[in-house]
């Protein structure tokens, strides 16, 4: 990092890597210089899988507090963020028109469980020669209906299809997974 006296009665910063100038930027006396960015962050994505963006802006700490005009963040506070990483952009001008950036990463997360909206339960299997049943197959939408608030759900069960089973009952846990790993159970 290098900091000299520029011709424009200011100071220039710039950054140095391997004989290659990365950034440069002029400061005027007086510039307001963004000290402090919002922090990165995680939030959890809502019902129709997109989170909030809060606003930001009260977050940013600037070198010269009484020079600050405006403080901006786009996108904006309250725009609805998708599943990932989202970059915000936040702004701060000085009363000399000098503009000074920094970005905050927002991390959207899906950690919503599916919900079963529906389930057969005391499924009965007909016994066949020997006294023995086949597990039918649950994962099916005969026997159950889930939904996820972000993605498509991967329906599992305890005892695998065509399994050879016994006179009485058979416990048979359904599990309903998303793409998030997020789950819900139910026995049937």
């Amino acid at each position: 990092m290098i900091l000299g006296p520029d011709s424009s009665q200011g100071w220039r910063l710039g950054k140095w890597c391997c004989g290659i100038l990365l950034y440069s930027a002029s400061i005027l006396a007086g510039s307001a210089v963004i000290t402090h960015c919002p922090t990165n962050r995680i939030i959890l994505a809502g019902s129709q899988c997109l989170a909030s963006l809060e606003d930001l802006t009260p977050e940013v700490e600037s070198s010269e507090p009484g020079a600050v005009a405006s403080v901006t963040q786009y996108p904006l506070a309250g725009t609805g963020l998708g599943l990932g990483t989202n970059l915000v952009t936040l702004s701060v001008t000085d009363t000399n028109d000098q503009t000074s950036s920094c970005v905050t990463l927002i991390t959207v997360v899906d950690a919503t469980p599916p919900v079963i909206e529906w389930y057969l339960t005391n499924v009965v299997v007909a016994a066949g020669l020997g006294c023995l049943g086949w597990m039918p197959d649950l994962t099916e939408t005969d026997y159950l209906v889930a939904a996820d608030n972000c993605s498509s759900v991967t329906v599992t069960q305890s005892v695998a299809a065509d399994t050879v089973l016994v006179l009485g009952t058979n416990e048979v846990v359904l599990g309903i997974v998303d793409e998030a790993g997020n789950a819900a159970y139910c026995t049937n």
